[in-house]
């Protein structure tokens, strides 16, 4: 049983193995790695580290850019900052006022950058198409255009206009209207083709006769007169207002022939028929004389005219015999058929 024991002492034996009883004696930690086999932990992230918290404390956590000693912020690794370039950011780039573009051949010593939008100032009578010379064709790659129509060219409109147009006639130099085709140069005709209405190259005339007997009374110039139109290809007779006249259109020379046949059974002295000119002048008067009681007077005339625009033609018939003698129906014609002028 040992003795003098202390509560709290341990035996413990000194080099030559005798034992007594003492306190414990105090002890340093030994050194050792900051390993797991040493010490546990449990919830860490990956690349976090042991970071001083305050002057006392630590913890397991991520470094932060401001712990790293030495380093600026583009030391490390490359950064997007453009935004600190711009005009008015942090770290403006120095930009400057453009150039005139008058200043000739200046490759400049500036070191500072234009901005995006800047403009060239044009000195005064340069306009901005005439700082440099350009050789181009006129084709469809270096000029466009829309809604043009075939055979088109650009004609100048005005001194300091022009815009795709027809090519006029007149706009042919050293070409006379003759040159090019072959045309008719006399005036008048030019004129009767030009003019008209009352152009008509084909056969231009007009027939009227009476259908039925007319009565001439006796030594008594009398106008014979029409029921029937045969032809009229210009409408020169219009028998419903004047039925005694063939009215021509236009100026011109005229055939114009006549017939008249008398009823039979009468004598006279004298038989007599001629054209009459709008009332005024008496042509082609033809005639017979001692007409006997055995047969029908007949009298045919034609002429040749040349009668103004809007003139007329009449038969005009007499008789002698002492009496009224009628003609014979059918048989009273007037013809006008137009010759040219």
């Amino acid at each position: 049983m040992a003795s003098g024991a202390v509560s709290g002492y341990v035996l413990t034996s000194d080099a030559s193995g005798v034992g007594t009883w003492q306190v414990i004696p105090p002890t340093e930690p030994t050194a050792h790695d900051l390993v797991g086999i040493k010490h546990t932990a449990s919830g860490l992230t990956v690349g976090h580290t042991l970071r001083a918290s305050s002057a006392t404390t630590f913890t397991w956590a991520q470094l932060q850019h401001t712990d790293l000693g030495a380093v600026g912020p583009d030391s490390h690794h490359a950064q997007l900052h453009a935004a600190a370039h711009v005009v008015g950011g942090g770290d403006a780039l120095s930009v400057g006022v453009p150039v005139n573009i008058g200043t000739a051949n200046a490759e400049g010593t500036a070191t500072n950058f234009a901005r995006r939008d800047h403009v060239h100032a044009h000195p005064s009578g340069l306009g901005a198409d005439l700082h440099h010379a350009r050789a181009h064709f006129m084709v469809s790659a270096d000029h466009g255009a829309a809604d043009l129509i075939v055979g088109y060219t650009i004609r100048a409109t005005g001194a300091t206009t022009f815009a795709w147009a027809q090519l006029q006639h007149a706009d042919l130099g050293g070409v006379g209207a003759s040159d090019h085709h072959t045309r008719y140069t006399n005036s008048e005709a030019v004129a009767a083709i030009e003019a008209a209405t009352d152009l008509n190259l084909h056969f231009q005339g007009t027939k009227v006769y009476n259908s039925l007997a007319q009565s001439i009374p006796t030594a008594t110039g009398t106008v014979l007169t029409y029921n029937t139109e045969e032809y009229d290809t210009k409408n020169w007779a219009d028998l419903a207002v004047s039925n005694d006249r063939i009215t021509v259109g236009k100026a011109g020379y005229y055939l114009v022939t006549g017939l008249v046949l008398f009823s039979s059974g009468w004598a006279a002295d004298r038989v007599y028929v001629y054209i009459q000119i709008s009332e005024v002048s008496n042509v082609c008067f033809v005639e017979q004389q001692k007409i006997n009681t055995g047969g029908n007077p007949g009298l045919h005339l034609s002429t040749v005219l040349y009668l103004a625009a809007n003139a007329y033609v009449r038969l005009i018939a007499y008789q002698n015999s002492g009496a009224t003698r009628d003609t014979v129906g059918n048989f009273v014609h007037l013809t006008v058929t137009y010759l040219g002028d």
